[in-house]
């Protein structure tokens, strides 16, 4: 089997992915409640989006050396919660004041 694609070097990676889209998206909404003056939404989604950030890339770190596939996962995963951010504060419309 080649270097780093194990079953469970995979099973990390599409967690580390599905975390950054998770984190990524929230720094999404975060932008905006911070241009919209929601400090508490703000404060509460800053605080868990660099709680995860942290616990996500001292894993990718800790592991890259051996796993270079996890910086890929890595990547995909910041690329893709951008786009999901966008979507979802579309769809909630989260950045409209009526």
């Amino acid at each position: 089997m080649l270097q780093g694609f194990d079953l469970a070097t995979i099973l990390l990676g599409i967690v580390i992915f599905l975390a950054r889209v998770t984190d990524v998206s929230m720094g999404t909404m975060r932008t905006i409640s911070i241009v919209q003056g929601r400090t508490r939404i703000a404060f509460l989604l800053g605080f868990v989006e660099v709680s995860m950030w942290l616990v996500i890339i001292s894993t990718v770190i800790h592991s890259i050396s051996e796993k270079p596939i996890l910086g890929v996962f890595y990547a995909l995963g910041f690329s893709t919660g951008n786009v999901v951010g966008i979507i979802l504060e579309k769809r909630i419309a989260f950045g409209h004041i009526i």
